[in-house]
């Protein structure tokens, strides 16, 4: 019986890191291990590639220099499914309108990144006031 255990543990091992696999298209969010025991929803594992992005990006605008182009993922947004979906409705399609106007603003070439980019997370910041409070310790340490 205890090597029968033995054998399922390792099993399901292998079974957990085939999954993850080192093809460069694979993001490094994909692979890591959820952190909600029930499932995060797809909004929720969106918004957590999108403050690893604003935190990668935050290093870029205080070099004075945006590399990359427009992570056109995160238009997702809009239809992304929640973990609640009492959390949508036209508030949060203003808010996340708002966003993606910001991120294209800091992709759009223009001087001030460091302005553009302020205005994307400030745009984090005035979403999650009013809809999910618990992320805004995360997104105020990516203010500058």
């Amino acid at each position: 019986m205890k090597k029968f255990l033995v054998f399922l543990t390792l099993l399901a091992g292998i079974v957990v890191f085939s999954q993850c696999n080192n093809d460069a298209k694979t993001e490094e969010a994909e692979c890591a291990p959820d952190p909600n025991p029930n499932k995060s929803s797809e909004l929720a594992i969106l918004m957590r590639k999108m403050a690893a992005h604003a935190d990668s990006t935050k290093g870029e605008v205080l070099a004075g220099k945006l590399t990359g182009s427009f992570p056109e993922e995160f238009r997702k947004i809009l239809t992304a499914v929640p973990s609640d979906s009492m959390i949508k409705g036209e508030h949060f399609d203003a808010f996340a309108s708002g966003y993606l106007k910001s991120l294209e603003s800091l992709y759009s070439g223009q001087q001030d990144l460091d302005v553009h980019y302020k205005a994307l997370v400030n745009s984090c910041v005035n979403c999650h006031e009013n809809t999910c409070p618990g992320p805004l310790v995360r997104i105020n340490k990516l203010k500058i």
